[in-house]
């Protein structure tokens, strides 16, 4: 094959890809032509570092921005500097490339403003579940393009709120015991976001100081939960407190989507048995 012939056959493929992501079914507004990126970036990170972070990883190639008005809290930082901050960053991104996970009380208007960023991709309800805002959210289609829920762990819950409001994304705390729950959600067509990714080995440690850091190695870890739910669609929220993962755990994505190995059998056994041994203490991290 020549190059012409190669050429031809990559321009080929990227146009068939695009044809085949166009014939997506558009479900009341509600479904963008775009996918939801599996890997996104948290805005947890230490307040002094958030905007050096969020432009290491936009930089990097993260294209999924998890943003919650709560972390301005977490961070000790005003929410309008908050949203300042991401707002700078993202507009670096073309917008269609930017995939934006919202949660907060604010009208989504005001986020929508103060980000300028158009519309939000997924907006959240908080886990007290508010069906006035959910049906106001439903009314604009043109702003919010797809509706999730967050910290519901009861399947008949979820399953009902995906018959009644075309719920689609759950977003979740990465625990080994919520698996059966992520398979389910799979099944009727909700995707799971899963956060705190290293809380669990991070949580044991501070309830029982006698565990030893190499317990389960952190790049690790989140080579597993990539593992284990990326391939089915789900999104993987990493974030980083010092910004030394944020290479690190994109390298990882790519390599996993690749279909290279990033983490054997063996490896996934080790991880599995500490979890359930640290489960005691997993069980005192809040949702």
């Amino acid at each position: 094959m020549n190059n012409k012939e190669k050429n031809y056959c990559k321009l080929y493929s990227k146009y068939k890809l695009k044809y085949l992501s166009l014939k997506k079914k558009i479900n009341g507004g509600t479904y963008p032509i775009k996918s939801m990126p599996s890997l996104s970036f948290g805005t947890s990170s230490v307040a002094y570092n958030l905007k050096e972070h969020l432009n290491t990883a936009l930089t990097t190639g993260y294209r999924h921005i998890d943003i919650k008005q709560r972390y301005a809290n977490i961070l000790n930082i005003e929410l309008k500097e908050y949203l300042n901050i991401i707002k700078e960053e993202i507009q670096n991104v073309p917008r269609d490339e930017l995939w934006i996970t919202w949660l907060g009380n604010l009208p989504i208007e005001l986020v929508i403003e103060k980000l300028d960023c158009q519309y939000i991709d997924t907006v959240l309800s908080p886990k007290n579940f508010n069906e006035e805002y959910i049906l106001e959210l439903k009314s604009k289609p043109e702003l919010v393009k797809n509706i999730g829920i967050e910290n519901i762990y009861d399947f008949n819950i979820i399953n009902e709120l995906k018959e009644k409001y075309n719920i689609n994304t759950l977003q979740i705390q990465a625990k080994l015991e919520f698996d059966e729950l992520i398979q389910n959600c799979n099944s009727i067509g909700v995707k799971v976001q899963l956060y705190a990714i290293n809380s669990p080995i991070w949580n044991a440690q501070i309830f029982d100081n006698t565990i030893p850091e190499s317990a389960i190695d952190r790049n690790m870890l989140a080579k597993y939960f990539m593992k284990k739910y990326i391939p089915n669609g789900n999104t993987i929220i990493v974030s980083s407190l010092t910004g030394s993962s944020i290479i690190p755990n994109f390298e990882n994505f790519n390599s996993l989507i690749s279909g290279e190995t990033i983490i054997t059998p063996d490896e996934i056994l080790t991880i599995e048995e500490n979890l359930k041994k640290y489960n005691q203490f997993i069980k005192y991290m809040g949702n």
